[in-house]
């Protein structure tokens, strides 16, 4: 009886730690599907990718409730409702980065971008969400780990642009 009293907390603990890491995990993988499925609709899905005047504004952070926002243009609040659609359920304090590799030459350079086709986009996405034991919990930020995923992809010139 005493050696399973001995081996039961270093047991429990072990297990524990495989339940919490493998939640996590699993959700690592689904913010990462979320950020590459964003940068996939940033890259792709728009006629054109033209900015209005030049101006150049990367990177550019958004939360979630910027959805609601009437200044956002409509292929952003799409990149918004992408990763909003994709992440779990569970996550809090979701933040994304938006960034043009062209945009960031530009501003380097000092001079207007009159289109992003040919550069690289980068979606950057990061989330808490709890976790089940006070194993992992205890190091992080009240009973929550910090998950962090970035894609970058290939700008493709659309025919309409």
């Amino acid at each position: 009886m005493l050696e399973f009293v001995l081996v039961l907390p270093v047991f429990a603990l072990i297990l524990f730690m495989v339940l919490d890491y493998g939640w996590l995990f699993i959700n690592y993988i689904e913010v990462s599907n979320t950020s590459r499925n964003a940068a996939r609709i940033a890259c792709v899905e728009y006629e054109t990718v033209n900015l209005e005047n030049g101006a150049v504004v990367s990177p550019k952070s958004y939360t979630l409730d910027d959805l609601d926002d009437d200044d956002i243009n409509d292929e952003t609040k799409d990149i918004i409702r992408q990763v909003k659609n994709s992440l779990p359920k569970n996550v809090d304090n979701v933040k994304i980065n938006v960034s043009y590799s062209n945009d960031i030459e530009a501003e380097i350079e000092n001079r207007t971008v009159k289109n992003r086709s040919s550069g690289d986009v980068t979606i950057y996405v990061e989330c808490r969400i709890p976790v089940f034991t006070p194993i992992l919990g205890s190091g992080a930020d009240k009973m929550h780990y910090t998950l962090k995923s970035s894609s970058t992809f290939k700008v493709e010139k659309s025919d309409g642009a």
